[in-house]
């Protein structure tokens, strides 16, 4: 009798470890099984995978600044060392080692126009720097007074930054102070800038009443100066082609 209790307790032991063992490898495979396979969307891993380029992209082209109107020269040997003298001298201003920059014209050559000028530089806040450089670095040279540069964005940046301007130009021009500006790639008010913007027409009928001739002048002055703050907008755009 106590031969039989104990084997009926051994198959118990036996068979409740084997239903146990039983159960857990059968959970597991049935969640496994019971989760759906979940494909992933071939269009939004086509839209990622395109962005994510993009961002790298954008990222090596906004390493390197294109100069615009910089004059080639009668040879390619002679244009190539112009370039690199010129790569030299804004390197220097900028206080940036010259062996971090490489410079290379871009685009077919034709004879209407020179082609722009690229400067490849070793990171972002480089290229920067040569590009706010370059506003004072080419007026202490005749040839390059008609130069502009800007970093080498992407078709699309570009847009995105013409829009901008063109919301910026808008806004300043219905509130009649100019304190929108383009800022951190969107567009938003500067409280250091409100400069008022009046109305030249307005100006023209002030001075049929005023007797002073430095009035008139005066008001003169202010006409010019509102159409130069203008000016400055539409050349910003003009940069960005």
């Amino acid at each position: 009798m106590i031969f039989l209790c104990r084997v009926s307790s051994a198959l118990i032991t036996t068979e409740g470890a084997t239903r146990a063992k039983s159960i857990k490898t059968r959970s597991y495979a049935s969640v496994a099984s019971s989760v759906p396979s979940s494909t992933p969307d071939p269009v939004a891993i086509a839209v990622h995978v395109k962005a994510i380029e993009e961002d790298r992209i954008n990222q090596l082209r906004q390493k390197c600044l294109l100069i615009h109107n910089i004059p080639e020269q009668n040879s390619d040997t002679a244009t190539e060392k112009f370039d690199s003298t010129i790569a030299n001298d804004l390197a220097i201003s900028a206080s940036i080692k010259r062996n971090s920059v490489k410079v290379f014209r871009i685009g077919r050559k034709i004879s209407d126009r020179p082609r722009p000028l690229k400067i490849e530089a070793d990171s972002l806040e480089t290229s920067k720097a040569l590009v706010r450089y370059f506003r004072k670095f080419r007026n202490t040279r005749e040839d390059l007074k008609n130069c502009k540069a800007r970093l080498d964005y992407s078709e699309p940046i570009l847009e995105m930054y013409r829009n901008l301007w063109k919301t910026v130009l808008e806004r300043n021009a219905k509130e009649g102070v100019m304190s929108w500006i383009v800022g951190r790639s969107k567009a938003r008010r500067d409280q250091t800038k409100s400069t008022a913007i009046r109305n030249p027409s307005r100006n023209i009928q002030r001075q049929s009443e005023v007797g002073s001739n430095v009035k008139c002048a005066l008001l003169n002055c202010q006409s010019i100066r509102n159409k130069t703050d203008l000016l400055k907008f539409f050349a910003f755009q003009n940069y960005l082609k």
